[in-house]
């Protein structure tokens, strides 16, 4: 299952909570200043509805594939150059994005299989490695490793 709409929620409504961006407005917060805790609240709970309706011996893997912030933030040289660009060139199709996408996401992994309480580094090319894992495939060719999350681990 796949939730897209929080990214979206996230690029169009970050000035909310942020008290530091340019478009930050109080008088706008008192209305839609829990929207992005509101859609996290939300789909927490359509993942707990999967999760009661699944049986118990399902892995299951929440995952994100970057995490989010302030986009005024952002001191990238790219970022700074995306922002002249739009500038000089008049484009103003992403000024209305006021978050944007960051270096770390999540990964949350439980199931029968899945060992308990550990930490892990992991990169977004080790996911789908990892996932095949789960359903006992692999590729040699695929960049990334399984991850070492796996009660009994056979490659």
């Amino acid at each position: 299952v796949n939730f897209n709409i929080l990214d979206d929620v996230q690029h169009f409504c970050w000035h909310f909570i942020d008290k530091n961006h340019p478009q930050y407005d109080p008088k706008l917060v008192k209305t839609y200043g829990d929207i992005i805790r509101d859609f996290y609240e939300y789909l927490d709970k359509i993942v707990s509805i999967i999760i009661k309706a699944v049986n118990k011996d399902t892995s299951i893997i929440v995952i994100s594939d970057h995490g989010f912030g302030s986009k005024f933030k952002e001191s990238t040289l790219i970022g700074r150059l995306k922002r002249l660009i739009s500038i000089m060139f008049g484009i103003t199709k992403y000024n209305h994005i006021t978050g944007d996408h960051k270096l770390y996401g999540i990964f949350i992994a439980s199931g029968p299989e899945i060992k308990s309480n550990c930490n892990i580094e992991a990169e977004i090319i080790d996911l789908a490695p990892t996932i095949l894992h789960m359903f006992g495939l692999k590729d040699k060719n695929m960049d990334g490793k399984v991850l070492n999350i796996f009660r009994t681990f056979i490659l």
